[in-house]
């Protein structure tokens, strides 16, 4: 199968490369911009979730020196996982202005969901992850972001 652009004209716009198909292995490149910053992602099934760039869109500048986990999460105090090695994606839905992802932990019974948005005349693009426990009974979880990247830091 070849790979095919998804285009929204618009100063907001989002691609998405997906190569394959959703059941086995398929991984998929998403580039979410508007006309200040354009951020790429790679999302594997089975892999994860895998931030490649933060390009300044006016300036030319590159944010990250290399690809890098989006977040990462711990339940009960446990070893922490990366979402570019600890979850494995099961859905995308591109959409106007960006994206939302399905995924689940590959060692942890957890389940995620990411939006990915731009605001029309915003200079920003927004990150929205939610997280909700699988197993019966409650845990303590935390997670963070990298260098206090997109979401910042949160525990809870």
């Amino acid at each position: 199968m070849r790979s095919r652009p998804l285009r929204i004209p618009m100063p907001v716009c989002v691609f998405v490369f997906i190569a394959g198909s959703w059941t086995g292995s398929a991984s998929a490149q998403l580039v979410v911009q508007n006309t200040d910053i354009a951020i790429q992602f790679a999302a594997q099934t089975g892999t994860g979730l895998t931030l490649l760039s933060i390009r300044d869109r006016v300036t030319g500048r590159e944010n990250l020196q290399a690809p890098t986990f989006l977040f990462e999460f711990a339940v009960d105090n446990g070893m922490p996982y990366r979402s570019n090695d600890g979850i494995s994606v099961t859905a995308i839905v591109p959409r106007f202005g960006g994206f939302s992802l399905s995924a689940n932990g590959l060692q942890v019974p957890l389940q995620f969901e990411l939006e990915v948005d731009t605001q029309p005349g915003e200079p920003a693009i927004v990150f929205r992850l939610g997280v909700r426990n699988t197993r019966p009974g409650p845990f303590s979880s935390s997670g963070t972001a990298p260098n206090g990247g997109p979401g910042a830091s949160r525990s809870g």
